[in-house]
């Protein structure tokens, strides 16, 4: 784990409370821009573990994502203040929008403000999905997977607990498959016996091992 000071942390789980507008494509996004991008406390690898356990846990996941990301940097502490600070300031933001909106909601200016802020939300959780799909999916066989959890998601209507167990299958028995692929093979001219042979001759006599060889 990093050891990171909790002044560095609260300016960076701060930030990350405060500007937590847009679900949690945003958040994530936010997440992933501080604590990876600017500050280096986490790796690309172990953020991206992190999300996919935390989509897979009921709940908010970019809460358990912070939560995670608190702890992994600073332990125990850490993972309380960031699942601290991820959740207060945006609420004290939110109170005070929601009072502002029901005591001056009627005013055009208030109204064309909110208009304004519900487009940046909009703009800020596609780029935010854009970005996270360019970061996960690095090759063809992901993105095939993406794609295809996609299309099951919208035209046969499958609940999302089933296309990921799906999609999880198909990456695994594809991880194994080129696991195989890749696992060296024995000379084709030589049998099992012959390199059993070669390994007790290495081991007991090496000088006759090496004579049997030259000649």
């Amino acid at each position: 784990m990093s050891t990171q000071t909790l002044p560095d942390m609260l300016r960076a789980f701060g930030r990350i409370g405060l500007l937590s507008f847009g679900g949690p494509a945003a958040q994530i996004a936010i997440m992933h821009e501080e604590l990876i991008e600017r500050r280096r406390w986490l790796t690309e690898d172990q953020f991206l573990r992190a999300l996919s356990l935390c989509m897979l846990l009921p709940g908010p996941e970019a809460m358990q994502l912070a939560t995670y990301a608190g702890w992994r940097i600073r332990g125990v502490v850490g993972g309380l203040l960031a699942g601290l600070l991820f959740v207060v300031p945006g609420a004290l933001v939110i109170f005070a929008l929601a009072f502002a909106y029901t005591s001056y909601g009627q005013v055009p200016l208030v109204q064309a403000a909110f208009c304004g802020h519900q487009g940046c939300g909009n703009y800020r959780s596609a780029t935010s999905t854009s970005k996270t799909w360019e970061q996960s999916l690095r090759d063809q066989f992901c993105l095939g997977l993406s794609r295809i959890g996609i299309c099951r998601l919208v035209c046969v209507r499958v609940t999302f607990p089933s296309d990921h167990r799906c999609c999880c299958y198909l990456w695994v028995r594809h991880k194994q498959s080129r696991q195989r692929n890749n696992r060296p093979r024995p000379h084709p001219c030589r049998s099992d016996a012959a390199h059993r042979f070669d390994l007790v001759c290495t081991v007991g006599r090496p000088d006759a091992h090496a004579l049997a060889v030259a000649g």
